[in-house]
C-alpha cells in the first residue's frame, strides 16, 4: 500500500515530527491571490526571484487543481538553531528544511510513488535559481514550491491541529507539507 510506504518515508526522515491526515482548508482563487499579494510585499526578499515563489508559482487554477488531486496531507516540521534572524541566515535554514522534505520526495520517486512536497520560501535546490537568467528550471523534479504560492495558510492549519510553534531567540521551527 503506497500510503503506508509514504508514511514510512516521512517517519524515516522526520520521526514523530509529523501530523498525518491534515485537512487542507478550501483553497480558492481568492485565497491564492491574497496569499500571493502578501508575498508581493517582499518581506522575505524572494518575490519574483525563483520559479517556485510568486508570481512564478503557476496558474492559479492549475495550482488549485494540483492540490485537489491529492487525498491526503501530512504536515512535517523540524526545529533549527539560528545564529540570527537575518534573511540570509534564515534562507539557509529553509534550505535545510527543504533538503529534509526532498529526501522524502526522492524516496517516493525511487518507488514510483506520487507525492507533492511544498515548504516555506523559495526552492533552494540550485545554488542560483535559473529564473534569474531567464532559463527554464533545470531540475523541476527536485524543485520544492512555496506553500504561499499555493495559498496555503500553514499558520491556520497549525492552530487548527493545536500545534504550538517553539520559536525563541535561538531556534526556529519550519514546516513542510506533503500531499499524497
Amino acid at each position: 500500500m503506497s500510503e503506508e510506504r509514504i508514511k514510512g518515508y516521512i517517519e524515516e526522515i522526520f520521526g514523530d515530527k509529523v501530523y498525518y491526515d491534515v485537512k487542507l482548508p478550501k483553497i480558492t482563487p481568492e485565497r491564492v491571490t491574497e496569499s500571493r499579494k502578501i508575498c508581493s510585499n517582499n518581506r522575505c526578499g524572494n518575490y519574483n526571484t525563483s520559479w517556485t515563489c510568486p508570481p512564478n508559482t503557476g496558474d492559479i487554477d492549475e495550482c488549485i487543481s494540483r492540490l485537489e488531486s491529492y487525498d491526503n496531507a501530512a504536515l512535517v516540521y523540524d526545529s533549527f538553531e539560528v545564529e540570527s534572524f537575518e534573511m540570509e541566515h534564515l534562507n539557509c535554514k529553509i534550505s535545510d528544511m527543504q533538503d529534509l522534505c526532498r529526501k522524502v520526495l526522492v524516496k517516493a520517486r525511487e518507488d514510483d510513488v506520487d507525492i507533492f512536497v511544498m515548504c516555506t520560501g523559495p526552492c533552494n535546490y540550485c545554488e542560483v535559481c535559473s529564473f534569474k537568467s531567464g532559463i527554464d528550471c533545470p531540475h523541476p523534479e527536485m524543485s520544492i514550491p512555496s506553500v504561499s504560492g499555493y495559498g496555503i495558510p500553514v499558520r491556520d492549519m497549525l492552530k487548527e491541529i493545536g500545534h504550538e510553534s517553539k520559536h525563541d531567540d535561538k531556534r526556529i521551527e519550519l514546516f513542510g507539507l506533503i500531499l499524497y
